[in-house]
């Protein structure tokens, strides 16, 4: 997990309710790796963190601009079409988001484990699909088991 959520958990996890002195705590992260994951909660409120954490780790890789905002949006749509969906008439879900940088670009992945529902199912909606695959240079959907959105992006200087 990022620094800044790192030391928000440790502070929540270590610190007593009420404590007795003044307590400091220095979370340092170097520079992004070649892989982002993320585990969260079906629920709307997990989207700003998660754009937020992608946006820093795309940014950190070079990947900034048009492919940057694209990306985030990309993943924020297949992570809402998810909380939207997939999780329709269970309480909780989990949602998996994975990206790696390539020599080909970015691989950017969501998962869950709820239920597929065709796009069109809702009327005025379905159009979140049509917009990954403007977005993406290529967008692949398995609805096996669960369903995986895998997408891919050349961006520049990759």
């Amino acid at each position: 997990m990022p620094a800044s959520r790192l030391a928000d958990v440790l502070m929540e996890t270590l610190l007593a309710p009420s404590p007795q002195d003044d307590v400091c705590l220095l979370a340092l992260g170097f520079g992004a790796g070649p892989r982002f994951d993320r585990e969260l909660g079906a629920q709307p409120e997990e989207l700003a963190p998660l754009r937020d954490d992608l946006r820093a780790w795309l940014t950190g890789n070079a990947v900034v601009g048009h492919d940057r905002d694209a990306l985030v949006f990309a993943c924020s749509e297949a992570v809402t079409n998810a909380i939207e969906h997939a999780y329709r008439d269970v309480a909780a879900g989990l949602v998996w988001v994975s990206a790696t940088m390539g020599s080909d670009g970015v691989v950017l992945r969501v998962t869950d484990h709820g239920h597929w529902r065709p796009p069109g199912q809702v009327e005025d909606r379905g159009r979140g699909l049509l917009l990954l695959d403007k977005l993406m240079d290529d967008i692949d959907v398995d609805h096996e088991t669960g369903t995986t959105v895998t997408m891919r992006k050349q961006v520049k200087g990759s």
